[in-house]
Formats: structure tokens, C-alpha cells, sequence
């Protein structure tokens, strides 16, 4: 589990971003990341900021769903939820890259952190380019043309370097199994679920015998 379900779930998250379900794909992409979480957050605390921002990310793009079905006429708010959805997205892209890279340091892998610390450039790049686009070229048409692909070319490089960064920590980065102990996260919402999905996957003569161990 870890990596390879959030390999899933980044798949979704950032190569759905190009289509036309792109909200829907990312409540669905944040949410396998989120749940990928429960068992690196433990591992390394440069995760948790990732386990936040998924869970904003999953109710904001909920909201943005709510909104267009419900109150299509409200376009401020649905504009807002969407630049929130978008910034958030960027935002869990960028914490993925950051605890990948630390967490590949501590093993000493540097050709994982090597790709890392490339789609973070590209995030940088695609960061620059949405804001020049959306203030200060906004109005300039022949620069906007040609700045706005640019900008889209370096989002979609950080989607593939991204995505084999997460690929290649799935295939070299083990660490140890919890031997069905529920370890604690120090975020009480992940330490909730984590609770509840271990005691949903563990069979019921296990958790009776658990209990019979512990009188």
C-alpha cells in the first residue's frame, strides 16, 4: 500500500486535470491520496501538510460540484471555490514533491530526489506563468497567447515527472509494516480513520480474540 495506491490516485488527481471532469476526477484522486496517507503519514511528518490539504481539497471540490449543480447563477462563489480547487491542487502537487524528496533523502536515493526537485521547477514555472496570465498579461492578448500554453506545457511536464517520481518511490522505498498496530499520526481527523479502517479490514475473529488477549 502507500505509494502504489497513491500512484492511483495522482494519476487521477493531475493527469484528470486536463479534461473536462476535472473536479470530479479530483475529488476522486484526493481522496485515494488521502487515504494512500494512512500509511506513510506515520512514516514521515513531512506528509501530514499532504493529508491536510487533500482533505480541503476533496470538500472544496465537492463544494464546487454542489454549486454548479444547485446554484448555477452564483458564479462569484463558484469562480472562488474553482481558484481554491486550482491552488489547492497545486498546493498538494508541491507538499507530495517535498515530503517524496525528504523521505528519499533519509533512504539515499537521489535519483528520486533528483526528479522531485524537478517537478517542483516545473511547479514553480506553472505558478509564475498562471499568475502573470491572470494579472499582469491578462489584458495583452498576443502576450497571453503566447505565455498561456507555455504555462499549461510546464503543468503538464510536472504532472509526468510527478508522476513517475511517485512510480519510482513505490518500486524503491520500503519501510516497515505495522504488524495491525494503529499507529497515531498526531492529526486527529487521519487518526479517526485510520482507527475505523483498521477495524473494518480486520476480521471478526481477530478483533474477538484481540479482545479476549486483553482481559
Amino acid at each position: 500500500m502507500g505509494f502504489g495506491i497513491m500512484f492511483l490516485g495522482y494519476f487521477f488527481m493531475f493527469v484528470g486535470s486536463f479534461t473536462t471532469l476535472s473536479t470530479y476526477t479530483a475529488i476522486v484522486g484526493s481522496a485515494i491520496i488521502l487515504f494512500s496517507l494512512k500509511e506513510l503519514i506515520y512514516q514521515n511528518k513531512c506528509f501530514v501538510a499532504s493529508a491536510v490539504i487533500s482533505i480541503l481539497l476533496v470538500l472544496d471540490s465537492i463544494g464546487v460540484v454542489f454549486v454548479d449543480l444547485l446554484f448555477p447563477d452564483m458564479k462569484a462563489l463558484l469562480d472562488i471555490l474553482s481558484y481554491a480547487k486550482n491552488i489547492l491542487a497545486i498546493a498538494l502537487n508541491t507538499m507530495l514533491m517535498v515530503a517524496i524528496f525528504v523521505i528519499s533523502k533519509g533512504v539515499k536515493l537521489p535519483k528520486i530526489q533528483a526528479k522531485a526537485v524537478v517537478t517542483l521547477g516545473f511547479i514553480t514555472l506553472q505558478v509564475i506563468g498562471a499568475v502573470l496570465c491572470s494579472t499582469v498579461f491578462k489584458g495583452n492578448e498576443m502576450v497571453w497567447s503566447r505565455l498561456y500554453p507555455v504555462t499549461v506545457i510546464c503543468q503538464f511536464i510536472a504532472c509526468v515527472i510527478g508522476l513517475i517520481t511517485v512510480f519510482n518511490s513505490y518500486m524503491r522505498i520500503c519501510y516497515a509494516d505495522d504488524k495491525d498496530m494503529t499507529k497515531k499520526t498526531g492529526v486527529a481527523p487521519m487518526d479517526f480513520l485510520n482507527d475505523k479502517l483498521n477495524r473494518a479490514m480486520t476480521p471478526k475473529e481477530k478483533r474477538i480474540n484481540n479482545r479476549k488477549n486483553k482481559k
